[in-house]
């Protein structure tokens, strides 16, 4: 059996540029750690505004309804991601849960529906 090796050539060729025409990145989106959250407060709706460090503000929402969530002081954020990471979009129910406790001792998770940064908080004024 006789190989053509212009045939062969032109195959790879093809199939290199096929692949690289599809491991083109997307949009990069905003993230910020699970473990650098320094704060919540309650967002629009059944949303929870948290505070990533003095200035960053990202807007949660859950993805369904989510009972206790209103207990601010006890609420919790667990990320999905192996790096411990939370990315703004739609689809940022893979990245996160709020971990909830209720009434009774128990521990719910809720899956973080959408993920949106919120305009940085003004830096805070020096005291003389």
């Amino acid at each position: 059996m006789r190989i053509n090796r212009t045939a062969v050539a032109s195959a790879a060729a093809l199939a290199m540029l096929a692949t690289s025409a599809n491991a083109r990145p997307g949009p990069k989106r905003a993230c910020f750690f699970a473990d650098r959250v320094t704060g919540y407060e309650k967002g629009s709706g059944t949303s929870i505004v948290v505070e990533v460090g003095t200035r960053e503000r990202w807007q949660l929402t859950p993805l369904e309804a989510c009972p206790f969530l209103d207990f601010l002081p006890r609420v919790g954020l667990a990320s999905r991601d192996p790096a411990n990471r939370i990315c703004e979009g739609p689809d940022a129910g893979f990245d996160a849960d709020f971990v909830v406790p209720d009434p009774g001792g128990r521990t719910q998770r809720c899956r973080v529906g959408r993920v949106d940064r919120l305009p940085d908080a003004p830096p805070a004024r020096r005291r003389r």
